[in-house]
């Protein structure tokens, strides 16, 4: 199983977001980092992947086109979540994620939308929220619950749009590591739009750093981060060290004069 997106362009307007985006081919079990500055296409790459962007070039997932599968099919198999939070309702977190299994056909019998449910939340440990109102929950709580809306149902490839926004630290990294254990254990296939650079670095086994609508590198985190990429992707000047345990860093040092 592999994804592999070919000459992607979006166009809002007269602006073009995306300008023939290719990557090499995305291999099963991967937590795939997607990196760059604000307004360089991160979250569009994600909506036109999960079908809800349209798009020209192709994106081919298990040697399948996306765009010629229907949206009922693709639906089983994609999760994609959003940077907006869930909304703050009267529904309790354990109705929010029953409601998102049952929204697609998953072919499920009996009691097994529930045991879904009730296995995401001690995977995330969310347990002690499962009967609390969304309204009664803080942003980074309610993100966890949209979090599990989109892995309850096991996708085989899962888009998220800075799904640790939201998030303390001890958080960002238990929910990295869940994901990272889970698309290993599925063999799936996770793109995750990111702004901490060192996050990625440290917990993705794959980064695609953007810039200017199209890929400027992309490869393992040991090789794929250099000064070069800092100034042209993100307009600083900065140091790309190696901590005592063999994982990349970046260090900022400034801006540069010109961006």
């Amino acid at each position: 199983m592999t994804l592999e997106l070919t000459k992607i362009s979006v166009i809002f307007g007269k602006s073009r977001i995306l300008e023939n985006l290719s990557t090499s081919s995305i291999e099963s079990g991967k937590l795939v980092g997607v990196l760059g500055a604000n307004g360089v296409g991160k979250s569009t790459l994600l909506k036109a992947v999960a079908g809800q962007q349209p798009y020209s070039g192709q994106v081919l997932f298990k040697s399948q086109a996306l765009a010629e599968i229907g949206a009922h099919q693709r639906n089983s198999f994609v999760s994609y979540m959003p940077q907006n939070l869930p909304q703050a309702t009267s529904l309790v977190a354990y109705e929010a994620v029953l409601s998102a299994v049952k929204a697609v056909d998953l072919g499920l019998k009996g009691t097994q939308a529930e045991m879904l449910v009730e296995e995401v939340f001690e995977i995330l440990h969310l347990s002690p929220l499962a009967f609390r109102s969304l309204d009664a929950m803080s942003g980074g709580q309610r993100q966890l619950v949209g979090l599990a809306q989109v892995i309850v149902r096991k996708p085989s490839l899962l888009l998220l749009d800075e799904p640790t926004s939201a998030l303390d630290l001890n958080w960002q990294i238990r929910v990295l590591e869940v994901l990272k254990k889970l698309v290993q254990e599925q063999k799936s296939i996770s793109l995750i739009a990111m702004h901490d650079i060192n996050l990625a670095l440290r917990h993705c086994d794959w980064i695609i750093l953007l810039s200017k609508g199209k890929v400027l590198s992309e490869g393992i985190p040991e090789t794929v981060m250099t000064e070069e990429f800092l100034e042209k992707a993100y307009g600083i000047k900065g140091r790309v060290e190696t901590c005592s345990r063999g994982t990349p860093f970046v260090i900022a040092d400034g801006i540069c004069s010109e961006v």
